[in-house]
């Protein structure tokens, strides 16, 4: 693919490129450097961004749906807005990125909650919920409440880290 005379490539270097508003749906940029991109507001569905460097990279807006960022370099990248449901940030560096909470791995799997839609949106392993949903499933999870204590917990911790941000809840 090519965008702005661009070839956009796995491992290519897009350092500071200018990629706002484009549909780059499926586009394969693994390994690619993204430092500094701004990649806001562009539809990145089901791209393949594994291994990328995203380090201060704008995604504010992007739709990242089901978009592979394993292992991907998103430290102070800006995810405000953007619309990250389904994505696989299995081994991501998030340290200090914006518009995510990160939850750990309750239960053993992987949690992390953002603002989808303007209000807070939870994800925990498979389960994507709004903070009322998400306690009710946990709380009443067939394998009982005993057994679900930690996705409780990582739920009310994003719920409090949300509030503190100014987030809406419901």
């Amino acid at each position: 693919m090519i965008v702005n005379g661009i070839e956009l490539k796995p491992g290519a270097n897009l350092r500071r490129a200018g990629l706002n508003r484009r549909d780059l749906a499926g586009v394969d940029l693994c390994s690619a450097d993204l430092r500094c991109a701004d990649i806001s507001s562009s539809k990145l569905v089901r791209a393949q961004l594994r291994d990328a460097d995203l380090n201060f990279a704008d995604l504010q807006g992007a739709d990242l749906t089901s978009a592979d960022l394993s292992r991907a370099n998103l430290s102070f990248a800006d995810l405000t807005g953007a619309n990250l449901t389904d994505i696989i940030i299995n081994g991501a560096n998030l340290y200090a990125a914006i518009g995510i909470i990160i939850l750990g791995s309750p239960g053993g799997w992987h949690a992390h909650a953002w603002l989808r839609d303007g209000i807070l949106s939870i994800r925990i392993g498979c389960r994507e919920f709004r903070y009322h949903e998400a306690m009710t499933y946990w709380n009443n999870h067939p394998k009982g409440r005993e057994n679900r204590l930690e996705q409780l917990a990582a739920t009310e911790y994003a719920c409090q880290i949300a509030l503190a941000r100014g987030w809406r809840i419901e």
